[in-house]
Formats: structure tokens, sequence, C-alpha cells
């Protein structure tokens, strides 16, 4: 396993431009959370969706919205890339809130880095649509993909992040069980693999991480299982043998409650012999490439996962 370790905040904070830059990402995060301490659901949702309107998008994208085995998605393009290889972009949003809208501008930067077309699946939300609903039609868009495109072999990667980021695991997972050979690699982002909500950064973590905590966690497991066993390897793939699994990327900032999420997945990877490279950033927050429009270590973690795709698929 290779692990890294970049001052990923620590750098940007060395002038007060990047200081102030790391403290927007990390506001940003706090605003979205509802005021009051019980939130409906749509209050919830809505605080999420709003954090995301105005990140810019790329205007040299092209983003198209299809059926992707039946499962409503947006296609991204932007830049050159390859028509052979695609990355199947898994959003978050605890399983409960979010779109592929929300990660149009994300996208667009992955596609134009990994030189790759991204499907953003609509996967159903919890708790109208409970276990295995997300699962069901992550599968679903992954093989709706051609397995040939000008002649060349379909090459796909998954990215997830938060939530999607467990998604994309438990989806390769799914796929390598039913002898799916397209995928190349994985890349997750602050990946939620445990829904058992037992990390030890849960609790240490707790009060630097803006937006993610302990008891948003179960609230989101409890509307997702609706009484399924949170040890599933289906829902927590850190329970998971994930042997045959292609190399994995794990990106993970220090200021977060998924620190250990991603550290355990990391090792488990490893102990099952996949090839495994986990970043952490120092300083950094929850799904910090989100933020790439201002600041720079995103968008840096944003070119690393192109490179890993570009290289593996």
């Amino acid at each position: 396993m290779s692990v890294n370790s970049f001052p990923g905040g620590e750098a940007a904070m060395s002038t007060s431009d990047g200081q102030h830059d790391v403290a927007r990402a990390f506001a940003m995060w706090r605003a979205m959370l509802p005021e009051h301490p019980d939130p409906t659901i749509d209050e919830f949702r809505a605080g999420y969706d709003a954090m995301f309107r105005d990140f810019p998008i790329d205007p040299d994208a092209l983003i198209t919205e299809l059926d992707a085995g039946g499962v409503r998605s947006l296609q991204v393009q932007a830049g050159d890339y390859e028509p052979s290889r695609y990355v199947v972009y898994f959003h978050g949003g605890g399983l409960m809130c979010g779109n592929p809208e929300g990660v149009r501008s994300t996208a667009a930067r992955v596609a134009r880095a990994a030189r790759a077309t991204v499907l953003v699946p609509d996967y159903r939300l919890a708790p109208e649509h409970p276990y295995p609903a997300a699962l069901d039609d992550a599968t679903a868009a992954c093989l709706s993909l051609p397995s040939r495109q000008d002649g060349e072999p379909v090459r796909m990667a998954l990215l997830g992040d938060s939530a999607g980021g467990g998604l994309a695991i438990s989806c390769a997972i799914r796929l390598h069980d039913n002898g799916h050979d397209q995928l190349a690699a994985l890349a997750v982002w602050s990946p939620w693999v445990d829904m058992t909500v037992s990390g030890a950064t849960i609790e240490s973590k707790a009060t630097v991480d803006p937006i993610a905590s302990g008891q948003s966690l179960t609230m989101s497991a409890t509307a997702y299982l609706q009484g399924h066993a949170p040890t599933d390897p289906t829902v927590s793939p850190l329970f998971a043998d994930l042997s045959g699994l292609p190399p994995l990327m794990i990106e993970v900032g220090t200021e977060e409650v998924l620190l250990d999420d991603a550290r355990r997945l990391a090792a488990k990877a490893q102990d099952d012999g996949v090839e495994v490279t986990l970043t952490v950033a120092d300083g950094l927050p929850h799904v910090y490439q989100y933020f790439a429009s201002f600041l720079p270590a995103a968008q840096t973690s944003i070119e690393r996962t192109g490179a890993f795709i570009d290289k593996h698929a």
C-alpha cells in the first residue's frame, strides 16, 4: 500500500489568501446545515443543494441528460477525452441528499483531468427508497455503458465521494461478482464504508468536522437501512471481501470524522491483495475536492485522481 500525506491545508495556509480559502471551504460546509437541531429531510436537502448552486461550471463542458439503464443521469464531457474511457461518478449526501446537477462542476473537472466521459447517475435516495435502491441504480447505470466504443473495448472507472464512495465500492464488488470485466480503476474521496458508524475518528474529529458527525451518519444509515443489518458487506464494504477489485485510490482530509473509514478501507484492501494508494491531506475537510474553484489543493486532488484513472483505464 502506498500512503501519502501532503500538507494540503498547511500549505494553503502559508499565506493569508490561502488561509482564507481553506476557511471558506469550512464555512460553506457549515452554512449548509439547518439552523435548528431537528431539520426535516426537505430542509436538509434544500441546504445541501444550495451549497452547490454557485460553483462555476466549465463553460466548455458538454452536459447531457440521458437514461442510463433506467436511471436518469448526466453525461459530462470537457476537453479532450478517450472515447472508450468512462468514469461513473456517485455523488455524496448520505444516500439521502444530492443529485447530479449539484456535482456538475466537479464532474467537469474530473472529465478534463481523466480525459474521460463522466456519467453521474441520479440514484434513488432514502428514506423514500431504502436499500438496495441506490446500489441497484448504481449497478444498472454501469451496465448501461457500451462494451465497445469506436472499435475499442470500453474501460470504466468508478468514482464516489462520501456515501457515494461507499456506494462505488459496493457497486464494484457486485460488478466483479457478476463477472463484469470492464472495471479498471476505483477512486473514492472521503468514503463512508462502515454503516455501524464505529470508526475511531467519529468521536476524535467531531469538533473539527464542519459537516458530518456520528449523529448525522447514524441518521443516514437508519434512513437507508430501515432494519437491514449495517454489517452487511453490500452496505458496509469495509466488511466485504475486496479481493479481485482493480487498483484503488483513496483521498481524505485530516479534519473529518470519516478519516478512520478511509484508513481502515486502505488496510482492508491491502490485506485482500488490492493495489491501493491512500492520500491524507492535512488540515482539509470532508470532500474538499468540491471547492476546487478556489482551493488549489482541491484541484490538485482532482488532477491526481485524473492521472490515476488515466493510468489504469
